[in-house]
């Protein structure tokens, strides 16, 4: 059996890393890190799948609707992206993602369309829409890297 998993932390002792409800001290460990307990053994990790190259970045980290590559570029915070599936209740999830880079048209924008979007089927709706396309207007689907990011183990 093959267990593949992130690594959160390394080079530090477990009660450096004690941050079971959020604060965590990002020098210390990995950025997607949202809440970590060793003594109980679990690890919160945001989590990335879908993304936007030119989701809403006005306001920074104060707008509720900030998303994408262009929010993280302005104001370096994480991208606030969507994940396809989520490990236990999608039996489909893997831990190898197919990224697939999405941005939205300027007819969107212009109509203010353009928000945060939250999961895969409200981008696959708003691409049939013709609001959403791949890169530069290009198709939307697989950006043709794949980003391997176990984010669980299941056992059965």
């Amino acid at each position: 059996m093959t267990y593949n998993a992130p690594i959160v932390a390394f080079g530090v002792e477990a009660n450096d890393i004690n941050f079971p409800t959020g604060g965590v001290d990002y020098s210390k460990m990995h950025d997607q890190v949202l809440a970590i307990d060793p003594i109980n053994m679990t690890v919160t990790l945001n989590l990335i799948s879908f993304i936007a190259t030119n989701g809403p970045e006005i306001g920074g980290c104060d707008n509720p609707l900030r998303q994408g590559l262009s929010a993280d570029l302005a104001d370096g915070a994480r991208p606030n992206n969507v994940l396809g599936g989520i490990p236990t209740i999608a039996t489909d999830y893997s831990p190898i993602w197919d990224a697939q880079l999405f941005q939205w048209t300027q007819n969107a924008i212009s109509q203010g369309f353009r928000g945060q979007v939250r999961e895969e089927f409200q981008i696959l709706t708003f691409v049939q829409d013709g609001l959403i396309t791949g890169p530069g207007g290009g198709k939307f689907g697989s950006s043709g890297f794949s980003i391997n990011c176990p984010i669980a183990q299941r056992l059965d």
